[in-house]
Parts: structure tokens; sequence; C-alpha cells
């Protein structure tokens, strides 16, 4: 099983399929790198089944810290909470802190073209928000800075957060899916 050893200060964890190849483990790597934030990349989620499964990237950290990087990347000051304990994942991000997001995301995205596996995703997994949060390659600047405003600290029905183009806000998977397949009346 390939791994990528860097120092790793803090609690981040990336896992990622076992058939990545070493440029693909590197190429997510490198990405965190580059917004200055040093991570372990282990290779080991195995699939089994009968056809083919999509790649998938977990980046895994508490929200807390995930925002922070993020706050410290706008070059606003981490750590100021917003109406709740810094344990509830509120955290206030300057403007550039949904630049960074979108830059380091489309560079897992990028990363991982040219994978042997169908497309996939990056799934956010926090210790301390009750959801995974999907980090889609269409997200917008100003979708990723509203995900690093949200307050997570209320779990959605499904257990999941994407972000609905049509709308152009952070939703409930199950709401997305309610809408698209209601047929209106």
């Amino acid at each position: 099983m390939p791994f990528i050893n860097t120092p790793s200060p803090s609690s981040w964890e990336i896992v990622m399929e076992r058939g990545a190849s070493l440029a693909e483990i590197e190429g997510v790597r490198d990405a965190f790198a580059e917004a200055n934030i040093p991570v372990d990349v282990l290779a080991s989620i195995e699939f089994r089944s009968v056809g083919d499964i999509p790649w998938v990237v977990y980046v895994m950290a508490p929200f807390v810290v995930f925002v922070s990087a993020f706050a410290k990347a706008a070059g606003s000051e981490a750590g100021t909470v917003v109406g709740h304990a810094v344990g509830e994942g509120v955290v206030n991000v300057g403007k550039g802190g949904g630049r960074a997001l979108k830059k380091l995301v489309g560079r897992i995205y990028e990363s991982k073209r040219k994978s042997t596996s169908p497309a996939g995703t990056v799934v956010l997994r926090c210790s301390d928000v009750p959801q995974e949060i999907i980090l889609g390659d269409e997200v917008t600047e100003e979708g990723y800075q509203m995900l690093l405003d949200l307050d997570l600290s209320q779990r959605t029905r499904s257990g999941d957060l994407r972000w609905d183009s049509a709308a152009g806000e952070w939703r409930d998977a199950w709401d997305i899916w309610e809408i698209s397949t209601s047929d209106g009346s």
C-alpha cells in the first residue's frame, strides 16, 4: 500500500483508494503542501465490487482545524468564534478562505483526473460536526466561502451536505434529491 509520509503536526488525515498511483498520491499531498497544510496521505481504502468503483479522497480533520487553515490563508484571525464555542465548528473566516479552499480542492481533482478509476469525489469528514461534506469540483469560490462560514453544529437528515448549484447554497443531500425527483405537484 503506497504511503507518503510527511511531517503532520496537525490532526489532518488524508485517505484514498488503495489502487491510487504514486503520482496521484503525490499530487494530492502536493496540493495540501501548496496550501501550507502538511499531511500524510494513505492509500488504504479497499473496495470490492463487480464493476468499477469511483475514486474517493477522504479529508479528515476537526472542522475547526479545517476552517482555521483557510482563515490563515485568508489572512484573517483564525479562531474568532461566532456565536458558538470553538468545539461546535463555527469560526470567522476572511473572504480569501473560499479562494484558497477552491484552489486546494481543484488541485486534488486535477491530481485524480488520470486515475484509472471512474471520476469520484472529495469528502470532508470532521469529528466535530455531524455530517460528511462533499467537496465538489463544481463548487464556486463563493460557495466554498459560504461553507467556511456555515454553522454545522446541526445534523442534516441524510448526514451529507452538498453544494446545490441550482440554488447556490449548501444543502442536505436528501433535499437536493427530493427536489430533483419531484414532479412539481
